[in-house]
C-alpha cells in the first residue's frame, strides 16, 4: 500500500527504521486516504445509480413518445385508406352518372328524331289532304 512504499522510502538506502511518531503518521494518513478513496467510491457508485435511474426513465418516456408516434402512424395509414376508399368511390359515382347522362342524351336524341320523322310524316299528310 501506499504507506508502505512511503515506509520504504523512508528507509532508503541507508536503511534507517521510521519512529513510532512517523508510523503512526503514515497509518493515519493511509486510513484517511482509504477513507476518501471508500467515500469517492460510494459516491461514483450513487451517481452510477442515478444515471441508470436517469437512462430508464428517459426509456419509459421514450417508450411513451414511440407508442405514440406508433399510434399515430397508424391512425394516418388507416386515414389514408379511408381517403382512397372514398376517391375511388366517388370515381365510381361519377362513372355511373356519366354513363347515365350519355344514355338519356342518346335516348333524347333518339325521341328528337323521332318527333322530326312524325312530325315531317304530319306534314306530308297535311299537304296531300290539301292537294286532292
Amino acid at each position: 500500500s501506499q504507506a508502505q512504499d512511503t515506509i520504504a522510502k523512508l528507509q532508503g538506502p541507508h536503511l534507517v527504521e521510521p519512529d513510532n511518531e512517523q508510523l503512526l503518521a503514515l497509518q493515519k494518513q493511509n486510513k484517511q486516504l482509504s477513507e476518501g478513496m471508500q467515500a469517492i467510491q460510494k459516491e461514483a457508485e450513487q451517481l452510477r445509480a442515478e444515471l441508470r435511474l436517469r437512462v430508464t426513465s428517459q426509456g419509459h418516456q421514450n417508450h411513451a413518445r414511440d407508442d405514440e408516434v406508433l399510434r399515430l402512424r397508424n391512425e394516418l395509414t388507416r386515414t389514408k385508406a379511408e381517403v382512397k376508399s372514398l376517391k375511388n368511390e366517388l370515381q365510381q359515382r361519377e362513372l355511373a352518372q356519366k354513363r347515365t347522362r350519355e344514355k338519356e342524351a342518346a335516348e333524347l336524341r333518339a325521341e328528337r328524331q323521332k318527333a322530326d320523322r312524325l312530325q315531317s310524316q304530319l306534314k306530308k299528310v297535311e299537304e296531300e289532304k290539301r292537294s286532292s
